[in-house]
């Protein structure tokens, strides 16, 4: 199957462009610069790479080139306060136009990678898919109308959607500044880390089990139109510490409390699963204390 991924030198789209190399698959991948994207170096002999901006009016031209059967929007510019031009136009006019250029060739469907802040925070309970949304931060608001934009446009041109709402995926190539890599790097070298409140929870996703669900083609062409990916089980922040110092062997010094909280901070946050359990046996099979081992293991803490 010929697979178009944009977003493809990120965290996850790197992840799924080895997976659906690995797979067989016919893989190209859409980056800003194809020399920033280090993460796909390895696999570069495995796929084609595209280098353009998702907002570029030639957009259009180059997905009608290649012709994808199935797209995965991986692309997206992360949460950063008082940055609200740059989220609208490196997530919404970006997924906008990677939209419109798939109807120059359409594939059998488009993957897009949601996100959970677009439910907003709770005091309990799971996050289901149809729930009414309540976003408390700029981040969770462009992610939601991503959502709706995708649910539109399908309605309107009759090509199939599905948008995977991804709780908090780490695992190897996160970025150094992400709360999994800063633990074990804290790990490794022993320094301090500054941290928030300690029961703040999280509904931790390994990324290889992401990828996995992604690159499950079929499963993908037959997935409802919003899809869960979360564990429907919370970890607080004090317990991936312990979790990560179990795992590496080493006493992270932690200074507890260190920042205020934060908008987007929720006394509970995991995924409801019903419609994940649905789609897939045992769709997320790694538990995070393996998850962090195996991130522990495969990760250079030096950059890769």
């Amino acid at each position: 199957m010929r697979c178009l991924v944009a977003g493809a030198g990120g965290f996850v789209g790197a992840n799924l462009c080895e997976r659906l190399a690995g797979d067989g698959h016919e893989v190209h991948g859409i980056v800003r610069s194809a020399s920033r994207a280090t993460r796909l170096h390895p696999i570069a002999g495995c796929m084609t790479v595209h280098e353009t901006d998702l907002v570029s009016p030639n957009l259009s031209k180059l997905v009608g080139r290649i012709r994808p059967d199935i797209v995965y929007n991986a692309a997206g510019c992360g949460a950063t306060p008082g940055a609200a031009d740059a989220l609208i136009r490196g997530n919404l006019v970006a997924l906008a136009n990677l939209l419109r250029a798939c109807e120059s060739s359409p594939p059998s469907r488009v993957v897009h990678l949601g996100s959970s802040s677009e439910y907003g925070p709770r005091t309990l309970g799971a996050m289901a898919e149809g729930d009414t949304p309540a976003p408390a931060t700029a981040y969770g608001l462009v992610k939601l109308a991503q959502t709706l934009l995708c649910q539109d446009w399908s309605r309107n041109t009759g090509i199939g959607v599905t948008v995977l709402r991804p709780f908090s995926i780490y695992g190897p190539l996160e970025s150094a500044s992400r709360l999994v890599p800063r633990l074990l790097q804290s790990a490794a070298s022993g320094t301090r880390l500054n941290m928030g409140n300690p029961e703040q929870p999280h509904d931790f996703v390994y990324v290889g089990d992401v990828v996995d669900l992604l690159a499950d083609t079929d499963k993908m062409q037959t997935a409802p139109d919003v899809v869960n990916v979360g564990t429907g089980r919370e970890t607080t922040l004090r317990q991936i510490v312990k979790l990560v110092e179990k795992v590496t062997g080493k006493i992270l010094k932690v200074q507890w409390n260190a920042y205020p909280a934060s908008d987007g901070d929720s006394p509970a946050w995991m995924a409801d699963t019903t419609r994940l359990d649905a789609l897939a046996a045992n769709p997320l099979p790694t538990d995070i204390e393996a998850g962090l081992r195996k991130t522990w293991e495969q990760t250079d803490l030096n950059g890769r």
